[in-house]
């Protein structure tokens, strides 16, 4: 047994669609394939696909993250060579 989500199925009539047209349409649009979000409507696939990049990004953020921290050392050692280690040994 298929949904029928009326709002949709009373603006396309009232917007001059078929009867059978409109029951069908609105059939296509039912609750099972449908989500909304903050007033938005968002197809449940658009949705998983939306979910599938944001997953993506955050795997990027990772590795610029660990790329970052590898940089800073890469530039904060050489600077302890130079300058704390000759303190250290009484150089100055």
């Amino acid at each position: 047994m298929s949904v029928m989500n009326a709002e949709m199925y009373d603006a396309l009539v009232a917007a001059g669609a078929p009867d059978d047209k409109a029951r069908a349409a609105a059939v296509a649009m039912s609750e099972e394939s449908l989500d909304t979000r903050d007033g938005v409507l968002i197809l449940k696939d658009d949705m998983a696909n939306i979910k599938g990049d944001i997953a993506g990004v955050k795997g990027d953020l990772r590795v610029l993250k660990w790329m970052t921290g590898l940089i800073l050392a890469a530039i904060a050692l050489p600077v302890i060579k130079i300058v704390v280690l000759p303190v250290l040994n009484g150089a100055f």
